[in-house]
């Protein structure tokens, strides 16, 4: 069991608040706070974090407790209120909502109970400035569920860019063939000086690491098109949660966009697990796994967001992949 130390009940706090953050019978569709409520909570623990670091850092080692103890106090009230502040907005709070008040309640328990942990070491200084940026973090927390839905939105598209990076890079990548029937390449036995073949040697090696086989290459392609296809489908959905879109009534209902947020996360997820168990080797069993979690995704994200992607082009570019995969697969087997 962790030591206690003076802010040791900012953990506590949470774990007693966190059980009542849950989803609302009822979402609704309005701010569920004033952004000023959340600034005015922010401004005093912060206040009170920089107070408590910089008493802890000059205070007597013999009487350091008690000189910290009521500064101590003052960063649990200031807490405590923070935390009562998430825990007011469940009422009415979507899942993505609630799980951005959970992450960010949990994280700002987490670097308090850090920092109180560390008075005394090194350390210390760095914890206030993580617990400084953890309150920066709760100022930041959507107000709305349309909000908290984009934010989860937008991050699912970085995401997958991420990931359609790393997949371009890898089908961009020269073969081994293709480097040695370069001039001054390693096609012959012989050619330059010692050195050089040394060098093309170990060139060769690291080629022959991340080289693409045909059929890699293949499944590869077709996870790439499918991840720009989610891409732009996320990017819909991101429009729609915007004021202006639910204003007008031609937007997707709130419902939908709790559903498309939800989804987006399984199918930025599977695109990452595709892309990585599709090279140096199929992973055949958690390829099939993880186009079973896009099909699911594709179902909702074909339903309701065909603004610029269809229903259509979707199933086409997972059944591009169950094909390549199912192509892959036959050849390992013959």
């Amino acid at each position: 069991m962790p030591e206690a130390h003076l802010l040791s009940a900012a953990q506590r706090v949470w774990s007693e608040v966190s059980t009542d953050v849950k989803p609302a019978d009822e979402v609704l569709d309005d701010p569920l706070l004033a952004a000023e409520d959340l600034k005015k909570v922010v401004k005093w623990l912060q206040h009170s974090i920089t107070k408590f670091g910089a008493s802890a850092s000059v205070a007597d080692v013999g009487t350091r407790d008690q000189a910290l103890k009521p500064i101590a106090e003052e960063v649990i009230k200031a807490f405590t209120a923070g935390a009562g502040t998430l825990l007011s907005m469940r009422r009415g709070a979507g899942s993505c909502l609630i799980k951005e008040l959970r992450d960010n309640g949990a994280g700002l328990a987490e670097a308090i109970d850090a920092l109180g942990a560390s008075v005394g070491h090194q350390t210390m200084s760095i914890c206030a400035g993580k617990a400084l940026e953890r309150a920066k973090y709760l100022e930041k927390t959507s107000v709305s569920n349309r909000a908290a839905i984009r934010r989860r939105l937008l991050k699912c598209i970085s995401q997958l860019r991420d990931a359609n990076r790393e997949m371009k890079e890898d089908l961009l990548r020269e073969t081994p063939a293709a480097r040695s029937n370069e001039p001054g390449g390693s096609g012959g036995y012989g050619d330059g000086d010692e050195d050089d073949d040394d060098d093309d040697l170990e060139d060769s090696d690291d080629m022959l690491e991340v080289a693409l086989s045909p059929a890699e290459r293949r499944l590869l392609e077709a996870i790439h098109k499918a991840a720009i296809l989610i891409e732009d489908v996320l990017k819909d959905a991101s429009t729609s949660c915007m004021p202006a879109a639910s204003a007008s009534g031609a937007g997707p209902a709130l419902s939908e966009l709790e559903e498309a947020g939800a989804q987006a996360d399984l199918a930025a997820g599977a695109i990452d697990a595709l892309a990585t168990d599709s090279v140096g080797g199929i992973d055949f069993e958690a390829c099939k796994q993880s186009i079973s979690k896009l099909s699911q995704a594709f179902a909702i994200f074909g339903a309701h967001f065909q603004n610029n992607v269809t229903a259509d082009q979707l199933q086409a570019a997972l059944a591009a992949v169950q094909d390549a995969l199912e192509a892959a697969e036959a050849e390992d087997v013959s």
